[in-house]
């Protein structure tokens, strides 16, 4: 199983309920069949990690990618990494929130 990750980052959002936006995103991957797990922390921001495993990442991405880039809310606050062919040695960078990122 391969894994996709979505950092969203609270502090830059611009509505308080972070559990709505979550529970959205994680009930997307569910119905592709994902495990989902979500932990919270605070490294130097806070941060809520949303983590994917599934076989089809693509599709996974293709069904998250419109909610992510659709919401403002979503879009400027988030960012999107999967596993790559050698793990996380050569993941890919699939969304950021800062738009002058470049993106694989």
């Amino acid at each position: 199983m391969k894994t996709l990750s979505i950092q969203l980052l609270p502090d830059r959002l611009e509505i308080a309920n972070v559990a709505d936006l979550v529970s959205l995103l994680s009930n997307t991957g569910k119905e592709l069949g994902a495990l989902v797990t979500v932990s919270e922390g605070e490294d130097r921001v806070r941060y809520v990690n949303i983590n994917f495993e599934l076989e089809d990442l693509a599709r996974l991405w293709q069904a998250l990618k419109p909610e992510i880039e659709g919401r403002r809310s979503l879009s400027h606050s988030t960012s999107v990494v999967c596993e790559g062919n050698n793990s996380w040695d050569d993941y890919l960078l699939l969304h950021h929130y800062d738009s002058t990122v470049v993106l694989d």
